[in-house]
Formats: C-alpha cells, sequence, structure tokens
C-alpha cells in the first residue's frame, strides 16, 4: 500500500510530467487530449485556459464593463467550450471560435446587468482606469460582423498579441495574406465605425487590444477545471455563469437551426418546390442526367422584383368564411403588407413605414420617409424594399427578415424622378446610373459598387452571388462574404464546343 504522503508525491509527479508533454501541442491536439479524459484531460483544460485566459478576459471586459458581469461571462465561456468539446472543429487555433463565444457571453451579460439595473450599464470603479476598456464594445460589435477570413487574423495579431508568423503558421496561410487580410480587416473596421459616427484611434486599431500580461484569479479557474475534470458538479459555479452558459449554447443551437433550415428553403426554392398560389402541377418525366444542361445564372432586371412572390400591392391572408355568432371575424383584407416572414404598414400620419420580422423577434422597427418622396413597399419573402417616387431621391433603405431591421444608405449621385428596386430571395439591389447598391439578409450595411466605364451594366442574380457585367469586366458579389470580389477582364465569347465540360472531367 502507498502511503498517503508518496501518493500525493506521485500524482504531483505524474501532473508535473503531463503538464510537460503538453507544451508545443496546437488547441486541436489539445482538445482531443482533454476529450479523451482521464489525468491529461484536466492539464490539457488547464492548458487551453492558461493560453487563451488572457483574451477571453479581455473581450469580457471591454464588452460588459462590470467586473463582476466580465468574470461571470469569463466563466460560462469556458463552460460552454466544456460542454462544445466533442463538436467543436477546429484548426490549430481555437482562439477564432474563443473569441466569437466570449463576444455572444458578454453581450448577454452586459444585457442582463442593463435589465436589473433599469439602465446603461456602468463601468465599476475598480475598473474606471483599466487600459483594456480603452476599446469600445461597438468595436467588437463590428469585428464579429466581419467574414472570418479577415476577423480570425484580427483575433490572433491584436487580441491575442501573436506575430504574422505565428498567425500564418495557426491559418496555414501564406504571411503575405495574414498581412494584406489583417490590412483589409481594419479598413473595413475603421469604414463601418465611421458610417456609425464613432470614430477609433488609429493607435488602437493597430495595437494590442487586450493586456498580454493578464493573470487570470485563480478562484475563477479552479472551479472551471474541477467541472472540466468531472471532480466537481457544475453547481459549484454560480447561478448567474450557468444561466449565461446555457443562453449562449440555446443560441447556439438555434443559430445551428437557422442556417440548416434557410439550405432547406434555398434547395427546395431553387427546385421549383416553393410557390405562392397553388395550381394543378403535370408530373413531367425526369430527363436526362447527362443530357441536362448545366444550370446558368438568371438575368435580372433592377427595374422589376425578381423574387416571385415580391409583391407592392398584395396582402396574403386566410379566406374570409361566413360569419357566425360568436365566431372570429375574418376579412379578405388588412391595410398592410405582408409575406411569410414581413409585415408593413403605413403609420398614421404617412410619415413612416413601420416593418415586423417574424423571424428575428425584435418588435416593430420604424423608418421615416424623407419630405418630397414617396415610398411604397414592396415585400419579398425575405426582403423588403421600396419603390421610391420624388423630385429628388437622396437615399434608399431595405428590410431584411433575419435580422429584423432597417439599413439605409446615401446615394452617391441623387435619383431624380423615380426609383425601383429588385428584390432576391436573400437580397435587394437598386441601381442608380453606374452606381449598383446591394443589401442582404445578413450583414448590416449597404455594399456600393461604383462602376467608371461608359458601358451599361449587366446584372445576372443566382443564390450564391450576384454578378455585374460592365463591358469585358466582371464583378461578383459574394452573399456569404456579403462583399464584392476584385474585378476581372473576361472574353465576352461564348465557351467553344464542350471544352469546359471536357476540362471538367
Amino acid at each position: 500500500m502507498i502511503p498517503a504522503g508518496g501518493r500525493s508525491i506521485r500524482d504531483s509527479l505524474e501532473r508535473l510530467w503531463t503538464s510537460g508533454t503538453l507544451i508545443g501541442m496546437t488547441d486541436a491536439q489539445l482538445l482531443g487530449r482533454f476529450n479523451e479524459g482521464g489525468q491529461a484531460a484536466e492539464a490539457a483544460f488547464r492548458a487551453l485556459v492558461d493560453r487563451h485566459g488572457p483574451m477571453v478576459m479581455g473581450v469580457c471586459r471591454q464588452i460588459a464593463r462590470r467586473t463582476q458581469d466580465a468574470e461571470d461571462a469569463f466563466q460560462a465561456t469556458f463552460l460552454v467550450l466544456v460542454r462544445k468539446a466533442r463538436s467543436v472543429r477546429v484548426g490549430d487555433s481555437l482562439a477564432p471560435w474563443l473569441y466569437g463565444v466570449a463576444y455572444r457571453t458578454a453581450h448577454r451579460a452586459r444585457a442582463r446587468a442593463s435589465r436589473y439595473r433599469g439602465g446603461e450599464v456602468e463601468v465599476a470603479a475598480e475598473s474606471v482606469d483599466a487600459p483594456d476598456l480603452d476599446v469600445p464594445p461597438i468595436l467588437h460589435e463590428e469585428l464579429a460582423r466581419l467574414p472570418g477570413k479577415y476577423r480570425d487574423p484580427i483575433v490572433l495579431c491584436h487580441l491575442e498579441g501573436r506575430s504574422h508568423e505565428e498567425a500564418a503558421r495557426l491559418l496555414s496561410w501564406p504571411v503575405g495574406t495574414v498581412s494584406g487580410r489583417l490590412s483589409r480587416g481594419r479598413q473595413l473596421l475603421r469604414e463601418r465605425l465611421e458610417r456609425r459616427g464613432v470614430s477609433v484611434s488609429t493607435v488602437i486599431l493597430a495595437g494590442r487590444w487586450t493586456p498580454g500580461a493578464a493573470t487570470i484569479p485563480p478562484s475563477l479557474v479552479h472551479p472551471l477545471v474541477g467541472v472540466a475534470a468531472g471532480t466537481a458538479a457544475a453547481a459549484t459555479l454560480s447561478n448567474s455563469v450557468q444561466s449565461l452558459s446555457r443562453g449562449v449554447l440555446n443560441a447556439m443551437l438555434l443559430n445551428k437551426i437557422q442556417a440548416v433550415s434557410m439550405v432547406l428553403v434555398a434547395t427546395v426554392a431553387a427546385s421549383g418546390g416553393v410557390a405562392w398560389a397553388t395550381r394543378p402541377v403535370q408530373e413531367k418525366k425526369p430527363a436526362d442526367p447527362a443530357s441536362a444542361p448545366s444550370p446558368q445564372p438568371k438575368r435580372v432586371d433592377v427595374r422589376k422584383p425578381a423574387d416571385p412572390s415580391a409583391t407592392p400591392a398584395q396582402a396574403f391572408s386566410v379566406p374570409p368564411m361566413p360569419r357566425r355568432k360568436n365566431s372570429p371575424n375574418l376579412v379578405s383584407g388588412m391595410p398592410h403588407l405582408r409575406s411569410p416572414s414581413i409585415i408593413v404598414a403605413e403609420s398614421p400620419d404617412r410619415r413612416s413605414l413601420l416593418a415586423l420580422s417574424l423571424q428575428a423577434h425584435k418588435g416593430w422597427k420604424s423608418l421615416p420617409i424623407p419630405e418630397g418622396v414617396t415610398a411604397a413597399p414592396v415585400v419579398g419573402q425575405n426582403m423588403l424594399a421600396l419603390d421610391y417616387r420624388g423630385k429628388i431621391i437622396r437615399e434608399v433603405a431595405a428590410f431584411s427578415s433575419p435580422r429584423g431591421d432597417w439599413t439605409t444608405v446615401e446615394l452617391l449621385e441623387p435619383a431624380e424622378g423615380e426609383l425601383h428596386p429588385c428584390i432576391l430571395s436573400m437580397a435587394v439591389i437598386y441601381q442608380v446610373g453606374r452606381d449598383i447598391y446591394i443589401c442582404d439578409a445578413y450583414p448590416r450595411t449597404w455594399t456600393v459598387l461604383h462602376l467608371k466605364g461608359p458601358e451599361e451594366p449587366k446584372i445576372y442574380a443566382s443564390e450564391s452571388d450576384i454578378e455585374v457585367l460592365q463591358g469585358n469586366h466582371l464583378h461578383v458579389y459574394n452573399m456569404k462574404m456579403g462583399m464584392f470580389l476584385p474585378g476581372v477582364e473576361v472574353n465576352l465569347q461564348p465557351f467553344r464546343g464542350n471544352a469546359p465540360a471536357e476540362a471538367a472531367r
């Protein structure tokens, strides 16, 4: 029998040996070691907390502002990691994934504190002079909206203080790619913040956003390690931490369900399985796949709605029924427009439009109509746009059902007389002269393509992208990335024979 003192010495030596073997492991390897269980699991989880804890704590402090709320968000972030460890798929660095969880958790903590205190969250006295609070929460709000290819290097270099070479190794990118995307990401952040009337110091954008040498109190780490290793119950963490983690886990599940649902809806709609009206359909024998032509993007006239569900004047409703005593008074129409995901109505004074998303659950959102302009709503499946008429039209707006809010953009050159939108399933397009304005369902900002050539642009659209051809210059808007890719010159002649198909084989 080993004496108690000998067992303690043996356990200490085993922990020391295990810690030594973890040095140099990537986050994916540490996560795998944690999922395997055993004594190495505790050391692997502690190594992940030590490696990314300062970044997570810095983000939580900058968003939640109050010390107690930030500490709750910190513990909840790593508790989510414990719960999701077996389903997380990461490369060599867990930092981008942890940043996303920390951002959501800290926002929940801040919103909860604001509700409990009946107003804005104030920074606790002990945190006012903290240097990491120089970074405003709105900067993280815009960072979270950046495409991953710009957000991930910013997280690694500006939040974790890694060099371009280290970030390139962790992301498996060339160093030049990391440097270029860092520069472009900072530029996008600055532009988006300026549109919202926020000026952020160049020193802050170019430097490190979180303190690198921050020490995480052991009182925050030990309970987490105990829960992760299975030696302590989750009840050892506060109710606040458990509530935050449950909220974030539920939100992640809902986002996953919504993403899968959107893919299914898009697939069914693309195959012609969705229609607004029911009518007899004659079945056709399926064509031979080998002889079927490859699908081509459809050309869109931006002066007409492209979404077959888009309507400027129809209200979708339950058919009226004969009125009986003590029964609902069902009517054939109402003084508003609707689609399966959007309801829009006019204010009593007819100077603003009220829109409600049936997906985002954010309540009614109002849009004032500029003086001297009339705006008739055009309702699509997921987007709402406006048909403008007036002497001078200086701005346009669109409402996104998935986002649940209006987004406006000031035109580079005012339009005169009238301006009509093109509504796709997940985007709205306006064209004013050589300027193309695109608002898709998820980003909060408009994307503007300013064309300089004399040729009239041609616009094509599909479920995944919008293509603008001016002369022989092709510009592609990627729906998933929410941005235009760099333009390219192309040959305007059709492909000869079956050359593309042969190349594909």
